[in-house]
């Protein structure tokens, strides 16, 4: 069984975050879950993807598969950086010609969309297709849980906002440096009294630049409770965080356009990544990012 590692949402290698790939054979019966969840617990990376081709309605149409996505310890609803790798392998192999897009077919999240973009330097991205995950819950910052939130991430001065998407803890701190400086405790984040996958941490970026353009803000993402500390690089983060720093910084849809201004975000981990988003028209996001092979292996199992 082949299985490819891909460092994503960078250009370099040993940057971004790495994910698992395995590409599945659907001349074959469907691998159990434990097999899959045996798998990324061997790999060991934040998140292992699994797809499978799907009968295509239409050779003119996007080449469709199937996704699912396992941490060490758990299956997740939805996983940018490793859908962002998966796209790239497929391309990288042949396995889909350059020029047609994909569609990945979720259990719980929908249809994802993914297409080659080439920029003006000449550069080649990815750009993907994800629903919008707003941060709409407010967690009042002197409540109980405010509280609990706040010395877990060992915030020193009040945020600004603190909100609940879907699956995570949202945090709009008041500066860069305090993104960058945070040490927070992973298990009592783990135990906070709600149902989460994890924490965003987020400021409006002050001192770095981006590709091509200035950052706009700057994040971490923590995530003890499904087995990842600290995710190097969050492509799902980025459906909460698109839309938030989106009302904010102005970049919203302008009317009769598709989609809204597009905004450079930093993912201030040890290893880091940057990506490109906007808003798009239906309640979507566009992630932008670039990956990088790191590895082709032979796995000793197989599911059949």
């Amino acid at each position: 069984m082949r299985i490819y590692q891909v460092d994503a949402f960078t250009s370099r290698l040993f940057g971004g975050n790495p994910a698992g790939v395995v590409i599945l054979s659907a001349d074959a019966p469907p691998p159990s879950d434990a097999w899959m969840q045996s798998v990324a617990m061997e790999m060991n990376l934040a998140e292992t993807a699994f797809l499978c081709p799907l009968p295509s309605s239409s050779t003119l149409g996007p080449a469709e598969y199937s996704i699912v996505w396992f941490t060490p310890c758990a299956e997740v609803d939805l996983c940018g950086h490793a859908t962002l790798g998966s796209c790239h392998v497929l391309w990288e192999t042949g396995a889909v010609p350059t020029g047609v897009p994909i569609s990945a077919h979720t259990r719980r999240r929908g249809v994802l969309g993914a297409t080659r973009v080439q920029m003006p330097d000449g550069s080649n991205w990815i750009e993907m297709d994800f629903p919008q995950e707003p941060p709409d819950t407010v967690v009042p910052i002197e409540s109980d849980l405010g509280v609990k939130i706040r010395q877990a991430l060992g915030l020193k001065t009040p945020p600004i906002y603190i909100g609940k998407s879907r699956t995570d803890f949202f945090v709009h701190v008041q500066t860069e440096e305090e993104v960058n400086g945070l040490k927070p405790n992973m298990g009592a984040i783990r135990d906070l009294p709600e149902s989460h996958r994890g924490i965003i941490v987020t400021s409006q970026a002050t001192s770095s630049s981006g590709p091509q353009q200035p950052r706009d803000f700057v994040c971490r993402f923590f995530a003890p409770a499904v087995g990842i500390d600290e995710d190097p690089v969050t492509g799902s983060a980025h459906s909460t965080l698109t839309p938030y720093w989106a009302r904010l910084l102005g970049a919203a849809i302008p009317p009769g356009e598709q989609r809204g201004r597009a905004m450079v975000s930093r993912q201030a981990s040890r290893r880091g990544g940057d990506l490109r988003v906007c808003l798009a028209e239906g309640g979507r996001v566009k992630i932008l990012g670039q990956a990088v092979t790191a590895l082709v292996a032979e796995m000793n199992t197989t599911p059949y």
